[in-house]
């Protein structure tokens, strides 16, 4: 069986995923705009926050993207400053490649500009893998 090879990021969106809508563990992710402002909305865990691990908070955290905060907790499509082109198109291709392999589900809003990112069963799978083999990575450099 020929070995499935993942990128840094993939890795990251898998895990990141795996713990924010298994865990609802959102460290290490910046907050979205409109969840920074209202603490009440992350106690609730049955929120549309906690479903999906969007495209928005891959920008922000993963590859540091400027944006401006308002447009974001106001839905707005283009809400990132400067040239980034570049992280939006690694990111759309890292998504499809996964959502090919059948790791993820891509779901898009139909009057939202959100576009978020679920594990399928076969993604939660591949994820407590890479989880596992990172903890005895861990383990052999400690010992």
């Amino acid at each position: 069986m020929v070995k499935e090879r993942l990128s840094k990021l993939q890795k990251w969106i898998l895990t990141q995923t795996y713990k924010k809508t298994i865990y609802h563990n959102n460290s290490g992710l910046d907050l979205l705009g409109a969840y920074a402002i209202q603490d009440k909305k992350l106690e609730d865990k049955n929120d549309l926050y906690w479903r999906y691990l969007f495209r928005t908070e891959i920008l922000l955290s993963y590859f540091k993207c400027e944006t401006d905060y308002y447009k974001i907790a106001c839905s707005k499509q283009h809400c990132f400053k400067g040239k980034n082109n570049k992280e939006q198109v690694t990111l759309t291709r890292s998504l499809q490649n996964l959502q090919d392999k059948g790791l993820i589900e891509l779901i898009k809003a139909a009057y939202v500009s959100w576009q978020g990112i679920r594990l399928t069963e076969r993604g939660k799978e591949k994820t407590l893998m890479l989880i596992d083999k990172h903890r005895v990575i861990n383990i052999n450099i400690k010992t």
